[in-house]
């Protein structure tokens, strides 16, 4: 079940890359990992969306711009409903 679940979360995050990709600039290396709990359930596909830093002057710019917030929002939604779609 575990195999299954990162296999299903490994397939997420590229959906989820591939329509961010498309909308707004993404880190060069934007593939990581964590140990947080709701990562490593194993009955849940999950992936965790990092968007910036409120430290950062730029990022916060960015997360205050409701053009680019709106563009986030439909990336993700469109991930989601192609991973659904695909199952």
């Amino acid at each position: 079940m575990k195999r299954e679940t990162e296999r299903e979360s490994t397939r997420f995050r590229a959906l989820l890359l591939q329509e961010m990709r498309k909308r707004v600039p993404v880190s060069k290396q934007p593939e990581r990992a964590a140990a947080f709990h709701v990562l490593k359930q194993t009955d849940t596909p999950s992936a965790l969306v990092e968007l910036g830093y409120m430290t950062n002057p730029g990022d916060m710019k960015r997360m205050r711009s409701r053009k680019w917030r709106r563009r986030i929002a439909g990336a993700i939604a469109r991930a989601v409903t192609r991973f659904f779609d695909a199952r």
